[in-house]
C-alpha cells in the first residue's frame, strides 16, 4: 500500500515535494544534500510554495519572502516587453488611436517611479 511523504528542506522546512511510495528507501534515494522526508497525509499539502514545516514538525502556511531588488528588476523587465510589444502601434500607418496608445506607453514609462514592484496595477492597453 503505498505512503504520502513530503520531501523538505531542513533549514527551512519548505516542502519540495511529495511522493507517494509504497518503497520508502525509494524517498531516500532521491534526497538532496540537506533534504528529509516524513509521511504525511497528502490532504495537508494544498499550496507547495506556501507551506512548510514549523520547529514542532507540523504543515504551516507561509508567505515567501521576496528579494525587492530582484522583484524591482523583474518589473522593469516586464514593463519594458510591454513597451517593446507595443512599439509598432506608434508607426506613421499603423492602423490604431494611436492618442490612446501613447497615453499608454506613456503610464507605463511612468510606473517605476509610482509602482511598488510588488503590487503593481498595469495600466489597461486600449
Amino acid at each position: 500500500m503505498s505512503k504520502s511523504y513530503a520531501v523538505y528542506e531542513v533549514v527551512t522546512g519548505e516542502i519540495k515535494q511529495v511522493i507517494m511510495t509504497p518503497f520508502e528507501k525509494e524517498v531516500d534515494a532521491i534526497l538532496l544534500e540537506g533534504q528529509s522526508y516524513k509521511e504525511i497525509d497528502p490532504a495537508l499539502v494544498t499550496d507547495m510554495d506556501r507551506q512548510r514545516f514549523n520547529g514542532e514538525g507540523d504543515i504551516e502556511f507561509f508567505t515567501p519572502s521576496v528579494d525587492p531588488e530582484l522583484a524591482q528588476l523583474e518589473f522593469i523587465n516586464s514593463r519594458n516587453k510591454k513597451l517593446l510589444a507595443s512599439d509598432w502601434t506608434q508607426l506613421p500607418d499603423a492602423p490604431v488611436d494611436k492618442e490612446a496608445w501613447a497615453e499608454y506607453r506613456q503610464k507605463l514609462r511612468n510606473l517605476p517611479e509610482t509602482a511598488d514592484p510588488l503590487n503593481i496595477v498595469w495600466p489597461v492597453r486600449p
